[in-house]
């Protein structure tokens, strides 16, 4: 158990670190957060009910919104 207390503690002093000398780069975590959320509401509803759902899995959007995520970085 030691050597994880020691792991976690070098992992906030890095936290802590980063968050003074570069803030900025955790500004976008929160927004990935959002957008993975978002993303898995959409799959609520087919994932219920597939039958009547079955348009967005066989139609053209679905092919479409995979090819425009796909363009994301």
């Amino acid at each position: 158990m030691p050597v994880i207390y020691a792991w976690l503690e070098k992992v906030w002093k890095g936290v802590v670190f980063i968050s003074e000398n570069h803030p900025f780069l955790f500004y976008g975590f929160d927004w990935l957060a959002f957008a993975y959320l978002v993303i898995a509401l959409l799959f609520i509803g087919p994932s219920r009910n597939s039958v009547k759902n079955k348009w967005l899995f066989n139609g053209r959007i679905w092919n479409n919104r995979n090819y425009t995520f796909g363009y994301l970085p």
